[in-house]
Formats: structure tokens, sequence, C-alpha cells
């Protein structure tokens, strides 16, 4: 996923042509616009698995080392990345 700056995303969300009648978009105008001005990167598979593994492997050495608060962390970090493998299944 992206990492965009916050000038970046109101950038995005203030070119986005709004409903001029609502000044609101509808579902599909607003997944229209993210798919068509944001800049989406696909990640490997193979790298998405090192990258879990590295924040495993981190919240593990600053727990040895007693820093609680970044275990917990690394170790968030790396159970979203786990998750999101099992909501995108291979086709």
């Amino acid at each position: 996923m992206p990492n965009l700056t916050e000038d970046e995303v109101s950038y995005l969300i203030e070119n986005w042509e709004f409903n001029k009648d609502t000044g609101k978009l509808t579902w599909f105008e607003f997944r229209d616009a993210l798919n068509t001005k944001w800049s989406w990167r696909l990640t490997d598979r193979e790298k998405l698995n090192e990258a879990i593994d590295q924040f495993f492997k981190l919240a593990y050495k600053y727990r040895m080392q007693g820093n609680e608060k970044d275990s917990k962390e690394y170790a968030a970090r790396a159970l979203r990345l786990q998750g999101s493998l099992t909501k995108t299944k291979p086709m």
C-alpha cells in the first residue's frame, strides 16, 4: 500500500469532482476516483511474507529487550499484514 503524505491525500481529495447538487460523492464515484487517481502498488506474496517475518522478529527482539510498547506495535503490524493474506486469495 502506498505511503502517502497528508498533502498528497489532500491533493487527491481536493481534485475529485464532487456532485454539484449535493457536494458529495456516491460510492461508485469514490471507487472510480480511487482507482484512477491513486497510485496503487501491489506487493508480491513472497515480499509480503518477508515483511511479516521481519515484523515478528522485531517484535520478539523488542520483547526480549523489555520494550513491550514497540513489541506490541510490531506484532500488531505483522498480524495486520498476515490478515490481509486471508482477504485476498489468488484466483
